[in-house]
């Protein structure tokens, strides 16, 4: 398999894994907040799709590393996440997929599981 068959098949995969956006984001600090089940943590997206924790607001390392990779490149992943985050409220929630450690290699390094939150006040 060659690397622009690879890169294609990543950034496909991570858009896959994303899936979701915010009409308003997140961060606005007056919508009413997300809550996620254990062990899936709250987070929001800004205009580029990175994602970021809900709880200290810093970005998700998975996403950032293949928005800085370039493997995101055409893809609408604000788009992407629009389409997970059902109730509109600009939060989602994330997990790293079982037993894959944060710091592995290759195409899974940039995946993270996303469901939509459920809203609280």
């Amino acid at each position: 398999m060659n690397i622009a068959r690879i890169a294609a098949c990543t950034a496909a995969a991570v858009t896959v894994s994303l899936l979701a956006a915010p009409a308003s984001y997140a961060g606005d600090k007056g919508k009413a907040g997300g809550g996620c089940s254990n062990p899936y943590v709250l987070a929001y997206w800004d205009t580029t799709g990175q994602l970021y924790f809900g709880s200290n607001d810093q970005p998700e390392p998975r996403i950032a590393a293949g928005i800085a990779l370039g493997l995101a490149e055409g893809i609408d992943l604000v788009g992407l996440l629009d389409s997970v985050d059902h109730n509109g409220n600009g939060y989602v929630c994330i997990k790293t997929p079982s037993g894959w450690p944060a710091d592995n290699t290759g195409p899974k390094a940039y995946f993270v599981n996303v469901v939509d939150d459920k809203v609280t006040s």
